[in-house]
């Protein structure tokens, strides 16, 4: 046991001296589908809002030039229709494994795919004469957690510089629970999602 245990410790300390531990600023364009159905009949909207986000990770080599890139931060989104003002804020953590590819001597490619998990903290839309909690109201209440399959590539400059972009397909339907009587609601999201790193 204390054996598995040096390894493991042995392991981690490699996996981490072999990080690209890198500050990111970026922004997703959240793309929802919001479905209302009432008995046969329902009803699609459709809605486009910006989210920005600031992340630490670390590019953590597993094996040969396969890695894991992950870490954790904040997000803040968005939107504004007529006089309704809404803003979202909370935690984002990626999980994305990648596989690092030399252009030169310069540039190394890096095309990933996994998980993304958001964990939304504040959902709120403010009007002249209301404020309404999505995640706690008398209409219908949004789940705080989000799953994202992400899907794009990185490209890193000189060790320095990370520019990356992909796309975030949602996999769990946003709505918790509808109040409204013999009304069921689903809601899909997806979107672009583009950023910039300084590597440490």
């Amino acid at each position: 046991m204390k054996k598995l245990l040096v390894a493991a410790a042995a392991l981690l300390s490699f996996s981490l001296a072999n990080a690209q531990v890198a500050f990111n600023l970026g922004y997703f364009n959240v793309n929802s589908e919001t479905t209302t159905s009432v008995g046969n009949l329902s009803t699609t909207e459709k809605e486009s809002n910006n989210s920005f986000n600031f992340l630490f990770t670390d590019n953590i080599n597993l094996v040969s030039d396969l890695n894991v890139n992950v870490g954790g931060g904040f997000y803040f989104g968005f939107d504004k229709d007529d006089d309704v003002k809404y803003k979202d804020f909370g935690l984002i953590i990626p999980f994305e494994f990648n596989y690092s590819f030399a252009l030169g001597s310069d540039f190394k490619l890096s095309p990933y795919a996994g998980p993304i998990f958001d964990l939304g903290l504040v959902s709120k839309s403010k009007s002249d004469d209301e404020e309404l909690n999505w995640f706690d109201n008398d209409l219908v209440n949004y789940k705080r957690l989000g799953i994202y399959l992400g899907v794009g590539a990185m490209l890193d400059f000189q060790d320095m510089l990370r520019l990356k972009v992909g796309y975030n397909f949602g996999l769990l339907d946003g709505i918790k629970e509808c109040k409204v009587p013999a009304t069921d609601m689903e809601a899909k999201y997806k979107g672009l999602v583009v950023s910039v790193g300084y590597l440490f």
